[in-house]
C-alpha cells in the first residue's frame, strides 16, 4: 500500500511538474502552490493578476509561469488630479490611451473624475511634471505649426485669465523684451540648454537675473498683436537657442487643465 502511494505521489508531482495550468482545490495556498511547482509566491500572483497573494478561491485557474522566469511588471495606480487627461496620464507613463481606456475598462476615455483610481500596467516609470510656466494651469491644444497668415505658430498658446501668474519653468536666466508682435515677452535661457520664450504678458515682475524654476517672472495678458484677444501666453521651446520644437508632450505633462 505504501509503495502503491508512493508511485502516485510521484505521479501526481511529474504531472504537476509539467503543467502550465493548476485549479485550485479547498485547502490550497498561493505559497503552497508556488512550492510546490518551484517559482515563486510574487511570480505567481503576478502571471495571474492576483492582487491579494492571501486570498485564493477553490475552482480557481491558475496559470503557472516556468521556474524562475522573471515577474511581468508590477501594475502601478494613479489617482487622476484636477484637469488631469488620459493622453497626459499615459504620456507620463510612457504607455497609450487605448492600452489605459482596456486595462480599466474605460467606455469613454474623455471622462476622468477626480480621485479616481487608474491601473497601469506595463510601461515605464513616471516621468517627472515639470513645471508649467502658468501658475495652476491652462487651456490649451495642440496648435504648434497650425498656419497663421503667412507663417506657422511657433509656440503652444496657454490661455488663462487675466493676471495669472507666469513663471520659470525652469532654472535660468530671464531677460525681457518689448516688441509690436510679442507685446511684453520675456526669454529664459535654462540651465538644461534649452531656451524658453514667452509672449503677450500683461506685466514683468521684475528685471533680467537668475531665477529658479518655479519663480514668478510676469503676468499673462494680451500684449503685443494679442490686443483684445483671450488672455495667454504664448510659450516657445529652443533647444539650444536653436529653431522651436512642440512644447505640448512637455505641457501635458507639466500643466493641470483648467
Amino acid at each position: 500500500m505504501r509503495a502503491l502511494r508512493a508511485i502516485a505521489v510521484l505521479f501526481l508531482l511529474a504531472l504537476f511538474a509539467g503543467a502550465s495550468t493548476y485549479q485550485l482545490r479547498l485547502g490550497d495556498t498561493l505559497g503552497g502552490v508556488a512550492r510546490r511547482f518551484g517559482v515563486s509566491v510574487g511570480s505567481l500572483a503576478a502571471a495571474n493578476g492576483i492582487s491579494d497573494p492571501n486570498r485564493v478561491q477553490a475552482g480557481h485557474v491558475l496559470r503557472i509561469p516556468a521556474p524562475g522566469s522573471a515577474a511581468p511588471a508590477a501594475a502601478r495606480v494613479h489617482v487622476v488630479a484636477q484637469g488631469e487627461t488620459l493622453g497626459a496620464i499615459a504620456a507620463r507613463y510612457r504607455t497609450t490611451v487605448s492600452a489605459l481606456a482596456r486595462a480599466n475598462r474605460l467606455s469613454d476615455p474623455n471622462v476622468l473624475r477626480v480621485g479616481q483610481r487608474l491601473t497601469v500596467a506595463g510601461g515605464g516609470a513616471p516621468q517627472a511634471r515639470g513645471i508649467c510656466p502658468v501658475h495652476g494651469g491652462a487651456r490649451f491644444i495642440p496648435d504648434f505649426g497650425v498656419p497663421r497668415g503667412d507663417r506657422r505658430h511657433e509656440g503652444v498658446d496657454l490661455l488663462a485669465p487675466k493676471g495669472t501668474p507666469v513663471v520659470a519653468n525652469v532654472t535660468g536666466v530671464v531677460q525681457y523684451r518689448v516688441s509690436p508682435r510679442g507685446g511684453n515677452a520675456y526669454y529664459l535661457h535654462g540651465t538644461n540648454g534649452v531656451v524658453y520664450y514667452g509672449a503677450h504678458l500683461a506685466t514683468f515682475v521684475g528685471g533680467a537675473r537668475r531665477v529658479a524654476a518655479g519663480e514668478t517672472i510676469g503676468t499673462v495678458g494680451d500684449s503685443g498683436n494679442a490686443v483684445g484677444g483671450a488672455p495667454h501666453l504664448h510659450f516657445e521651446k529652443k533647444p539650444g537657442g536653436g529653431p522651436p520644437v512642440d512644447p505640448y508632450p512637455g505641457l501635458l505633462l507639466a500643466c493641470p487643465r483648467r
